[in-house]
């Protein structure tokens, strides 16, 4: 193992990292350099966190302190990839959750309470408002922003510069553009990857680079430790 790193209860921790007392780690979970694990908050198995992530900080809401967010936090599942500089805050009245097998990729901001689904993609420079639900399978683009308190339904696409607001139409599987952001169509290709992992059936091609994506980058995280 490197010098740098420490084995804690099977977890690879970078030695400048902080988990605090209060936080609880599944197995087989990497944190990187200058990250922080906040007290709350619950990891799952298998995620990787790289340099500079903030898990469970406090919620941007007036009137909050670290004291009284201690009984709510945050919950990550499994299998999820954190790139650089991704904050999630903790809940204010339940705990933030994010699913398993997610990408979350660099600057991405999680508010507080927000619950995410499972397989969702959230591009570089994404901010996702507050109290707010992701279902699975969503992947925002570029600099997406999301009102606080919406929800983005099961297989929906949002493009780069998107502005998710209030009156945005709930649909799933769809394809929205455009501030504010607005449906142009049916996302088909999520709906090859949702029949082929969550239905069983036959994989399309696009459907197979998707899971050998993930896999190839699961495969990565273990030979980074």
């Amino acid at each position: 193992m490197k010098d740098y790193l420490i084995d804690l209860d099977g977890n690879k921790i970078h030695s400048s990292a902080i988990v605090e007392e209060g936080a609880t780690l599944g197995c087989d979970n990497y944190i990187g350099p200058f990250c922080v694990i906040s007290r709350g908050s619950v990891i799952g198995n298998r995620n990787r966190f790289e340099s500079h992530c903030v898990v469970g900080c406090i919620p941007d809401v007036h009137g909050y302190t670290n004291e009284e967010i201690l009984g709510t936090g945050c919950i990550i599942g499994d299998d999820n990839y954190f790139s650089q500089f991704v904050t999630v805050s903790s809940g204010t009245y339940k705990k933030t959750k994010i699913g398993n097998h997610c990408l979350l990729q660099k600057c991405v901001h999680v508010g507080h309470d927000i619950i995410m689904g499972n397989y969702c993609t959230v591009s570089v420079g994404t901010i996702l408002g507050g109290d707010s639900v992701v279902e699975d399978f969503v992947n925002f683009g570029l600099g997406v922003v999301t009102h606080p308190q919406t929800v983005q339904r099961t297989g929906c696409i949002y493009g780069m510069n998107s502005t998710v607001t209030k009156k945005t139409e709930q649909l799933t599987f769809s394809k929205f553009v455009g501030s504010p952001a607005h449906s142009i169509g049916h996302n088909t290709k999520a709906l090859e990857v949702y029949n082929a992992i969550v239905l069983g059936h036959e994989p399309s091609e696009y459907a197979k680079r998707f899971m050998g994506d993930r896999e190839i980058l699961m495969k990565l995280r273990t030979d980074w430790m």
